[in-house]
């Protein structure tokens, strides 16, 4: 739908900072959709992964040299699943929420559930595509716009995530960016509203260091919200404990059996 959203170095700033502009001046729209109308939208973004299945599997298979069964579960399958999921618990995840205010019983008010604006998403290079597509679509659900980029270790990756996205929004609502660690870091300059990153510690520090110093200079004292993704080893959730251990091995088994053997890949 809307133009590759691809840059060289000189004029990665200018076309970051316009479609910022043009997400900025589009959110208010975006933020007033209903459950339907955001529906619609993940329905799209299924549909564009499902058309570039094969695309998906062949790149990230170029980029990590991993197995083709463990990309289909966690790169399209598991994408497919995330996006159904949004699609499914959408109009439960908007509705207010009554609450008492007060001590007095009589009083009454709500909780109503808003979208944050203008998104900035930034991916791994282990999940390349599952640990993007999964936030942006819970960020589509929650009435955002967005602006991703994937890891520059993964071009085949974020070439055919390019496709995907362009296929299916206008880069007024969600806009895709190649390119290496300039862009990332230009990226970074832009004020956004909420951050999702997955990735290193080292990098990591980087992001807030970046989102506490454009904020400061905008004379404003409240950081951003900025998300950091969980860190696996081997798809599981790092932990603590043996007993912690234990139960995130028994949680990954028990959510990824049946999902590997709708994939066709026999489980032992």
């Amino acid at each position: 739908m809307s133009t590759p959203a691809r840059q060289t170095v000189p004029g990665v700033h200018a076309d970051l900072e316009r479609v910022f502009t043009l997400q900025q001046a589009n959110q208010w729209a975006v933020k007033a959709t209903s459950a339907e109308q955001r529906k619609e939208k993940l329905k799209k973004l299924k549909a564009a992964v499902e058309a570039h299945a094969d695309q998906i599997m062949a790149a990230v298979k170029q980029d990590t040299r991993k197995p083709e069964g463990e990309i289909k579960v966690t790169e399209v399958l598991g994408v497919l699943g995330n996006i159904q999921k949004n699609i499914d618990s959408l109009e439960e995840w908007m509705k207010p929420v009554d609450v008492v205010p007060s001590m007095n019983p009589n009083d009454k008010a709500r909780i109503v559930y808003e979208a944050r604006g203008v998104c900035l998403i930034l991916g791994p290079w282990n999940f390349p595509l599952g640990l993007t597509m999964g936030p942006l679509a819970a960020a589509i659900a929650a009435g955002n716009c967005c602006m991703v980029k994937l890891t520059d270790l993964c071009p085949a990756t974020a070439s055919v995530a390019g496709k995907i996205i362009r296929q299916a929004f206008d880069e007024n609502e969600v806009a895709l960016f190649e390119g290496g660690v300039d862009v990332a870091t230009a990226l970074l300059e832009l004020p956004f509203s909420h951050i999702f990153f997955t990735g290193s510690t080292r990098v990591g520090k980087l992001v807030m260091a970046a989102a506490k110093t454009w904020r400061r200079l905008k004379g404003e004292n409240q950081l951003p919200k900025v998300v950091a993704g969980v860190t696996f080893q081997n798809g599981v959730e790092v932990a603590n404990t043996p007993e912690q251990f234990a139960a995130e091995i028994k949680s990954s088994v028990a959510r990824w059996t049946p999902v590997v053997k709708a994939a066709g890949i026999k489980v032992e």
